[in-house]
């Protein structure tokens, strides 16, 4: 199975969204531990692999998993929300528009990859041109938008909205003679959610997308102009880069436009691969990498579409793992993991609640995603739990955790707000605050650089890791008179002089004493073949020396800080956790973004 935020689906695909995107307070955030709230409403749609589809109702039946760990949709169809009316944009490498199981707007369907939309032929078959074309983007849509009820393969969260399919899947080369091209693209009013499934590769090395200007104007003009200036919902995955990657060292996720959505498995724990970050709103299911023992499943990523007969992920019955190929099997598969599974799910219940509330802005959106997110591992005893699976309370009062963001999203929950609805948030207030000139030296760390961790080895929690860093530095900005009452998220830029940000570990402190850690000691990998400039020749998954430094631009994004107070003092802390390569902060900014203190309340 191909893992969520593959390198094909680049920067290029998320400079359409705000081209693209036309038309579509808050109860106490919900803290439950221990097992999910029971739905309404128990009755099963009737497709025939709904009973596969853990993510929607887990029962508890299939060994090791936990009962309730799900997304708690059968609540919100009970109230008799499925999506009706609401466009979901799948941003990615094409959707099988012909597939027997899902409603894909072809019309509004566009190609950005030198095929026509969905990765089809010129013949208008419906059949991809080779193997996995499309096969991502198929299996997203389902996750989000498969049509329920119709006694056919699989259920999708918001089974009654329609799919979109913008197909980026393009060379990198292609990046910088198409993102003018797309930027300008003409604004329709269709979309009311994007899902984004793709990413840079997970290699550990900071990728400055947002950076760049013609990503931000796009994204900026998708939440101010689009869904009758309501704002489109863009939600992204966090990653796959496991523990010792964060979901800080992507780009696109650090923009305070975008929801940025982790996965956890059927036991409500994060899914090995799901990288954590302190700009990870919530969670959703996306499993572990599917495994069978004596044709039996032993272990369960999740459900959903493929592409039709022989081609896809599910081909003629060549992974063990698979459904067999009998019958109409073929066009679906049991083995959709990775933050591209979880993704999805999150798009389909923004779904439902757009139907339920069609005047909610996209930071209404976020805020209801936050608050009634459900407190999913709880349990602070569990054996094994990382440091980046802690759970604490900000100074806003809300649990937060590294891993999981707000918690597992709740759909009933956030769909019944929704509908309830009437403490809408105004005008977003922006403030910003700036340190320069600093020349602060950032005292050596301890470690060897051959000590830097393995792949997937998560070591960050234990004490030798901790005492690998140096000395801390430290500086203030202190914000005044700001008019921010309750915080939405923080935007950071660090100027550091430093060949190696895979050394160093760099914390925000808010005034409320909250502590965020955005960047931390990382190995870094070759993410393809390459030929350095000496002429040395390195294979996909080997050690680079260095992460390499970080652009003084780019930013790392935060949301921990929700309805904290913005006034106060913000305090940075950057320490080195490696021998030899010294370094300095020379400056740092913040853009707080916030509102004036919401007057009423939904239930």
């Amino acid at each position: 199975m191909v893992k969520a935020k593959q390198v094909v689906l680049l920067a290029i695909c998320v400079t359409w969204l705000a081209d693209i995107y036309g038309d579509a307070s808050v109860q106490e955030q919900g803290v439950e531990t221990g097992m999910a709230q029971s739905a309404l409403n128990t009755a099963a749609p009737n497709d025939p692999l709904f009973n596969d589809q853990w993510h929607l109702k887990n029962t508890g039946e299939f060994s090791g998993s936990r009962k309730g760990e799900d997304l708690n949709v059968t609540g919100a169809w009970a109230m008799g929300y499925t999506g009706q009316g609401i466009n979901i944009v799948v941003v990615d490498d094409g959707v099988e528009y012909k597939h027997e199981d899902l409603a894909v707007d072809q019309a509004n369907s566009k190609d950005f990859s030198g095929k026509n939309p969905g990765g089809i032929d010129a013949k208008e078959t419906g059949k991809p041109k080779s193997d996995r074309d499309g096969a991502h983007g198929t299996a997203v849509a389902g996750l989000a938008a498969a049509k329920g009820n119709n006694k056919t393969g699989v259920t999708g969260v918001a089974y009654a909205a329609k799919t979109i399919s913008f197909n980026n899947s393009v060379k990198s080369d292609d990046i910088s003679t198409n993102l003018s091209a797309i930027a300008g693209i003409s604004q329709p009013q269709f979309a009311h959610v994007s899902n984004n499934s793709w990413g840079p590769a997970d290699d550990g090395q900071v990728h400055d997308e947002v950076a760049k200007n013609v990503w931000r104007i796009s994204m900026d003009r998708a939440v101010t102009e689009g869904r009758d200036k309501k704002g489109v919902v863009s939600v992204w995955a966090a990653g796959n880069g496991g523990y010792n990657f964060l979901a800080t060292y992507q780009g696109y996720n650090n923009d305070h436009n975008t929801l940025t959505i982790a996965a956890l498995n059927d036991k409500g724990i994060r899914s090995s691969y799901s990288s954590p970050g302190v700009n990870v709103l919530v969670s959703a299911f996306g499993g572990e990498a599917c495994k069978t023992k004596n044709g039996n499943l032993t272990q369960r990523a999740t459900t959903t579409t493929d592409i039709m007969a022989t081609l896809g992920y599910n081909s003629e019955n060549e992974d063990p793992d698979e459904y067999d190929s009998t019958g109409s099997s073929l066009n679906y598969t049991r083995c959709m993991d990775g933050t591209s599974a979880a993704t999805p799910q999150v798009s389909g219940v923004v779904a439902l609640m757009l139907e339920a509330n069609s005047k909610l802005g996209w930071r209404d959106v976020r805020r209801i995603l936050a608050t009634t997110a459900r407190k999913n591992d709880a349990d602070d005893s569990r054996k094994g739990r990382l440091e980046a699976e802690t759970w604490r309370k900000n100074a806003g009062g809300y649990w937060i955790n590294d891993s999981y963001g707000f918690g597992a999203v709740d759909a009933a929950k956030a769909v019944k707000t929704a509908k309830n609805y009437t403490g809408y948030l105004g005008k977003q207030i922006t403030v910003k605050g700036q340190r320069s000139g600093l020349g602060i030296g950032i005292p050596d760390g301890t470690a060897d650089t051959t000590d830097k961790p393995k792949k997937d080895k998560a070591v960050f929690n234990t004490t030798e890791a901790s005492a690998a860093y140096g000395e801390s530095v430290a500086d203030t900005i202190v914000i005044g008179n700001s008019g921010i009452d309750e915080l939405e998220y923080v935007e950071l830029k660090v100027g550091i002089k430093h060949n190696d940000i895979g050394e160093l570990k760099i914390t925000l402190t808010s005034p409320g004493g909250t502590t965020s850690t955005v960047a931390r000691r990382h190995p870094c990998y070759y993410s393809l073949d390459v030929k350095d400039a000496n002429g040395v020749e390195w294979k996909k998954g080997d050690k680079m020396k260095s992460c390499g430094g970080v652009n003084s631009n780019y930013i790392f994004g935060i949301v921990q800080f929700m309805d904290e107070k913005a006034d106060g003092a913000w305090v940075i802390e950057v320490a080195d956790g490696e021998k030899d390569t010294i370094g300095t902060l020379d400056s740092w900014n913040l853009t707080l973004y916030g509102h004036e203190k919401i007057q009423a309340q939904g239930n």
